[in-house]
């Protein structure tokens, strides 16, 4: 890395900055260049963060958010056994994208993790309000079908379709295989330069082990 600049561009009336990089194997000069900064501060943000990905030995060039590379990961395991494929196919759609897909890669933390998995327990709770409810008007529209009241049958009837659909809780066990597959992304976004720190490995969950009967 050799030398870095930011500047105003009046033309559209935003600041830019550019940030000389180390040549690339076959020595061919490169050059980092961005714009659309609305302030001065946040041109000198961006380039204090690619200036910083460039001491680390990562390539500010290259900007993955989480959801990108965990598609791009799943892709490349061609070798995979069709169970465990569908069970990494299902942590990154319904769990890591929707909670963190928007998150660049380098920038992951811990933090991030536990509010994925803090808001897991929060639906949770709410999946378990829904299930008591719709067994509650279960019971209301059997008895009001039994009794002849139709008029009871119908609101009944009608709070129950207005209940989100039936989904399962998600439990200690499944969030912890959610962060294997993480930490398995992970590893390899380490190894391959994206990101410095696996968080994944970092990451405290319960321990997921159904509990021993006691005689």
């Amino acid at each position: 890395m050799r030398h870095e600049d930011g500047a105003w561009n009046p033309r559209h009336g935003t600041w830019y900055f550019y940030l000389d990089l180390d040549a690339d194997p076959g020595g061919k000069r490169r050059r980092l260049r961005r714009g659309g900064f609305t302030t001065q501060e946040d041109a000198e943000n961006a380039l204090e963060d690619a200036r910083c990905r460039a001491l680390r030995g990562l390539d500010p060039s290259v900007r993955y958010t989480v959801g990108q590379y965990l598609d791009q990961w799943l892709a490349d395991h061609r070798g995979l056994r069709r169970s465990t494929r569908k069970s990494y196919g299902e942590h990154i759609e319904y769990y890591l994208k929707p909670h963190l897909g928007h998150i660049e890669l380098d920038q992951l933390r811990v933090a991030h993790l536990n509010e994925m998995f803090a808001a897991i327990d929060a639906d949770n709770e709410r999946i378990l309000w829904a299930a008591g409810e719709r067994r509650r008007l279960l019971a209301a529209a059997r008895q009001a079908w039994r009794s002849g009241d139709k008029a009871a049958h119908r609101a009944a009837r009608a709070e129950l379709a207005g209940l989100p659909p039936h989904r399962r809780t998600v439990g200690a066990a499944t969030m912890q295989r959610i962060c294997a597959t993480l930490r398995s992304a992970l590893a390899d976004a380490v190894r391959q330069g994206l990101t410095a720190v696996n968080v994944a490995k970092l990451t405290k969950l319960q321990t997921g082990k159904r509990p021993k009967a006691l005689v």
